[in-house]
């Protein structure tokens, strides 16, 4: 999992979060992954908890970022859910290239394997939520885990969805809290 330091890096692109349609002062929160079968069932639950995370912190946007056999599935569900909230609360991008721009808008990632590992050399806090499990925040308390099953959250439980939602909320609101979190996670990459 070799990440190229120079692309991926703290830069942040406020012209591209305009481009996109996200508010200037909106708190982002990106999930990168293959949307199929086999990778896409943790941006299904962050789909699941998308109502529960607006309604605690309105002023955020949720990006998703990928492309696969249920991408169609997954859009029918970003747009039920922007019909309860606002337009443009979860933006579906399709596949892309340019993770990095991405990245360089997020406020939180949550996900696993390489696009955590690119979010953290962009110091953005990183929730470990994959298909195979959950880690939580990448920290101190996670770096053994993390590095045991390579980013994956293999054979790690899920907790309640009320767990992960108040995590996002506490890292969204209270970002200094954890800048030590995100100084490992860039060092260890």
């Amino acid at each position: 999992n070799g990440i190229n330091l120079n692309t991926f890096r703290k830069n942040r692109l406020p012209d591209f979060k305009r481009e996109l349609g996200i508010e200037k002062d909106s708190k982002v929160i990106l999930c990168v992954s293959r949307l199929d079968a086999v990778a896409g069932d943790h941006v299904l639950h962050v789909l699941k908890m998308a109502e529960q995370i607006y309604n605690d912190t309105p002023h955020s946007s949720i990006v998703i970022v990928g492309g696969g056999t249920r991408y169609e599935e997954f859009c029918k569900i970003a747009d039920g859910i922007n019909a309860k909230t606002r337009k443009n609360f979860i933006t579906m991008t399709g596949p892309q290239t340019d993770i990095y721009r991405y990245c360089n808008i997020a406020d939180l990632f949550i996900g696993i394997s390489r696009s955590a590992l690119e979010a953290m050399a962009c110091e953005v806090p990183v929730i470990l939520l994959g298909n195979s499990g959950y880690l939580g925040m990448y920290g101190k308390d996670t770096k053994d885990a993390c590095i045991e099953t390579n980013f994956t959250c293999r054979g790690c439980p899920y907790p309640d969805d009320s767990e992960i939602t108040a995590l996002v909320r506490d890292i969204l609101a209270n970002p200094d809290k954890y800048a030590e979190h995100t100084e490992a996670a860039l060092s260890i990459v």
